[in-house]
């Protein structure tokens, strides 16, 4: 390695590490003397960045001078001729502080708010000051913040930090693997790592309802390293196994659990154990973020990164795999992946099934294989679908190792997507099992496909293997030739300073006393200067807050906003708990780690109505923002009044929300890792309960874009989960729905009336009898233009409680129709659909366009796409 301070703007040298000659002294832009100004690969800026690399690390930007590489930026430098991707973490103003800052208000989009920051040396969440706690926990004194050095952790790298970690994790009778507890919503834990390195000789385990966090305001992470006698099979285990060989909680209903800004070091270890550096199998409402995971790169090594076997959903992003066997090896339902880099891996990604799976900014780089998705000869398939986005393959053996073909079983399954993937010094992209060379490497590869394929002219598919017509991408959803994404702000540019808690200010958040007044007080004082802090709690709102155009809103482990009360009981007359902006503004809103439920029945609510369209491009949404009705404690809604099958539609008390979430016209946002649950089991009773919970609606978006949602998941209402109405200029990336379980008992749209003026669904056309028929829409897009949909799992699993009408060899199905096109609709692209129980996949315009029983799959039955006539 070699590593060199250089102050140069424009290379003159060619090989990597001959002598550079220096035309020109770079400019000073920081009050850190090692940190100059880049020029960005295109020449239209700079960028001011700690000037030490190491060159064999970095890699050439694309030709349009964008990064496929997580978290780089295209930069002119003095180790190759080309503009390289430099690394992000280089250019953080905790290495380059600014030299004058300024004091006023910041609503340029290069600022990460509205709120000018001051670039602290040490991260607000280790010194702002909380008092998050949950009011339905028995716990007494219950903490949910806990810095593992209060626990007595060192973090030196010497000591052993195991049992103190584990203590800062499980303390408070929390719900643990070894308490046999199936689940809670009462105990959340944000489990706090400062800058250091934590040494540890067996695996972690995480409660439930977790979040791990370290502080990502250093140039190196938080780490947690394995000593040369760790012994396990994990490193941080989110899911235990127990004696019986069990999961301590089913993987379906593994909700609420995050790890974000840590490093974790296997190093150490004997290259010969099969250890994992995370196990994940898990459901909605995670995620894993800002990770980096080294593993050993002798030939003979058996670490994984990140083992996943089984699971119903998730979100992860922004993480590095460096050596081991297998950087990932990958099987759930459904995942929505995004920037992930892998380097010097044997295998990159071993997907060993799934349904559906979408890689968003894929990063691979000096392994033997990219991705393997293939069986052994002779056996099925175990892969539904699987997108490959905006992504990049380096100098990679083969990219892709795939088994499947026009004559492997199941007919549908194995189903391939890459859409503007780049294969440099790569020159296989696809192969098959047998060596055959399906794509050659080398090249760009603006869309290339192996599935069915259905266009609008023919109701039969087409099997591809080959090149495709790349899809007409709105420009306002591209950020370069990339569909534009942001990750989760941590606001780590800000010091506590910036901050204020709702607490300190009067709220309670007590589940009981009635906040709604203090919130918009607290929120009109301080939205155009501060950051605005929910400590962990739940705080009730008996009429509507409205949100100013421009505020940041962060929350401790989905800090719950309880809706409550006369002002939401008319399902005649909706209003919204919290409005977005007003109609016709123009801002940004963050939103992060927030959730929106009720207390009671809310027949007239809105639990969220964006207004607002966006100033700067992604740096308006949701992050980690959930919603959810029933299922928990404090709602009101229990086995006690809503048991399953007991008649409960004739019951007020049962009833949910008018709407989830409402996305007006005029607007644009970005969402990420944002699930919409009616619930349909108690997460706080020890058998899960199962329930019935009547929500109306989920997601309304009459948006005209952009819009941006990756890793959505909408469930179990009465109507629908998603409509699309006139919306224009959406990204949809892995969506998920499921139909309500209680349906058809009653009937939709029972026991709510259609709306015309929310242009409702309505069910006249289903015949008497006809069960399939009177069902809530997955997905329902009226004259939508300029939708693309990477990847739906689109599922109805029961008929009134009863799963006889799946997997029946009698073709029987729970429901006729998930997905449908109405009206003038023009350029809706969608690409790997998968779903369960469902008789016709696709309808457009009352015509049915796509059987399932031609397209048989894994357990879902899947499509490569149904494509419009460009």
């Amino acid at each position: 390695m070699i590593k060199l301070y250089v102050f140069v703007i424009v290379v003159l040298c060619q090989p990597l590490f001959s002598k550079c000659s220096v035309e020109k002294a770079e400019e000073i832009c920081s009050t850190n003397s090692q940190c100059v100004n880049l020029p960005t690969g295109d020449g239209s800026s700079v960028v001011c960045a700690y000037n030490y690399a190491t060159c064999s690390d970095l890699i050439p930007c694309m030709g349009d001078h964008t990064c496929t590489r997580p978290n780089t930026v295209c930069v002119k430098h003095r180790c190759h001729i080309q503009p390289i991707c430099y690394p992000k973490t280089m250019t953080t103003h905790t290495l380059c502080p600014p030299i004058s800052p300024s004091n006023s208000s910041c609503y340029s989009c290069q600022c990460p708010t509205h709120i000018v920051p001051d670039y602290p040396t040490q991260f607000w969440r280790e010194t702002l000051k909380t008092s998050g706690t949950n009011p339905f926990t028995d716990s007494i004194d219950y903490k949910v913040y806990r810095n593992v050095k209060d626990f007595g952790a060192k973090g030196d790298g010497i000591i052993d930090d195991t049992r103190a970690i584990q203590n800062a994790i499980s303390s408070n009778n929390r719900c643990s693997a070894i308490s046999a507890c199936e689940g809670s919503t009462s105990e959340p834990g944000l489990i706090y790592f400062p800058r250091g390195t934590y040494l540890i000789s067996k695996s972690l385990q995480l409660d439930y309802y977790t979040q791990l966090v370290g502080d990502p305001s250093g140039d190196r992470l938080p780490t947690i390293k394995c000593s040369s006698n760790f012994n396990g099979g994990y490193v941080l285990d989110g899911d235990p196994y127990n004696a019986w060989g069990n999961l301590a909680w089913g993987s379906t209903n593994n909700f609420f659990r995050e790890i974000r800004n840590l490093r974790i070091d296997m190093t150490s270890m004997s290259p010969a154990l099969g250890t994992s550096g995370i196990h994940w199998p898990v459901g909605q409402a995670t995620a894993l973020q800002n990770i980096v995971i080294e593993m050993s790169t002798a030939s003979n090594t058996q670490h994984q990164g990140l083992f996943i076997e089984s699971g119903s959903g998730g979100f992860m992003s922004d993480i590095t795999f460096h050596g081991g066997k297998i950087g990932a090896f990958l099987g759930n339902q459904q995942f929505t992946s995004r920037n992930l880099a892998f380097f010097g891996c044997q295998t990159a990604i071993s997907q060993i099934w799934n349904w559906n799976w979408l890689y968003k900014s894929l990063s691979i780089n000096h392994c033997g294989v990219g991705i393997n998705l293939s069986v052994k000869s002779g056996d099925k398939e175990s892969v539904g679908g699987l997108t490959v986005l905006d992504s990049h393959f380096y100098n990679t053996t083969v990219g892709i190792i795939t088994s499947a073909s026009a004559q492997s079983l199941p007919t549908s399954a194995g189903q391939i997507l890459l859409d503007n993937v780049h294969f440099e010094k790569t020159s296989i992209a696809v192969q098959s099992l047998s060596n055959q060379v399906l794509l050659p490497g080398n090249q760009q590869i603006h869309s290339w496909g192996q599935g069915h394929i259905y266009i609008p002219s023919s109701n039969t598919y087409t099997y591809v293997q080959g090149t495709l017509t790349p899809p007409e991408k709105s420009a306002v959803l591209l950020d370069g030739a990339r569909f534009l994404e942001h990750s989760r702000p941590e606001f780590a540019e800000y010091s506590a300073d910036k901050f204020i808690t709702v607490k300190s200010l009067g709220a309670k958040g007590d589940g009981v006393t009635d906040d709604t007044a203090i919130i918009q007080q607290i929120i009109n004082t301080y939205a155009s200067t501060k950051i605005i802090f929910f400590d962990a709690g739940a705080y009730v709102h008996t009429s509507t807050v409205f949100i100013p155009s421009y505020a940041v809103i962060v929350g401790e482990v989905e800090s719950t906003i309880m809706a409550n009360g006369a002002f939401f009981g008319d399902a005649k007359n909706p209003k919204p708990v919290w409005s977005i902006g007003q109609q016709g503004q123009t801002g940004n809103v963050q939103i992060v780690d927030m959730l929106f439920s009720h207390k009671g029945p809310v027949p007239g609510a809105i639990m969220m109505q964006w207004n607002l369209k966006s100033t700067c491009a992604g740096k308006s949404g949701l992050w980690s923002t959930h919603f959810r009705t029933g299922g928990a404690k404090g709602t009101d809604q229990s086995p006690l009044n809503c048991m399953k099958l007991t008649g409960a539609h004739k019951r007020p008390e049962c009833q949910g929300a008018f709407l989830q979430l409402h996305i007006t016209s005029r607007t644009s946002l970005y969402m990420e890792n944002v699930w919409l649950w009616v619930a349909d089991h108690n997460l706080d009773y020890p058998d899960h309960s199962q329930i019935d919970i009547f929500n109306a609606r989920t997601i309304l978006v009459e948006s005209e874009g952009p819009l941006w949602m990756y890793g959505t998941s909408a469930e179990h209402s009465v109507f629908y989960q998603y409509q699309f109405l006139n919306a224009k200029n959406i990204f949809l990336g892995q969506a998920q729905t499921e139909s309500a379980y209680f349906q058809s008992e009653p009937p939709a749209p029972e026991p709510f009336t259609s709306l015309a003026a929310w242009s409702d669904p309505v069910f006249d056309e289903c015949t008497a009898g006809d069960s399939g028929c009177t069902k809530g829409w997955g997905l329902d897009i009226i004259n939508g233009t300029n939708i693309y949909i990477y990847n739906a799992g689109l599922y109805s699993f029961f008929q009134n409680w009863n799963t006889s009408c799946i997997g029946t060899s009698d073709n029987k199905y729970c429901q006729d129709g998930i997905f449908r096109i109405r009206g003038n609709s023009d350029k809706v692209y969608l690409w790997n659909l998968e779903t369960v129980g469902v008789e016709n996949m696709v309808i457009i315009d009352g015509n049915i366009k796509v059987k399932s029983k031609d397209n048989i799959g894994v357990f879902p039955d899947g499509i490569l796409a149904y494509l419009p006539t460009n």
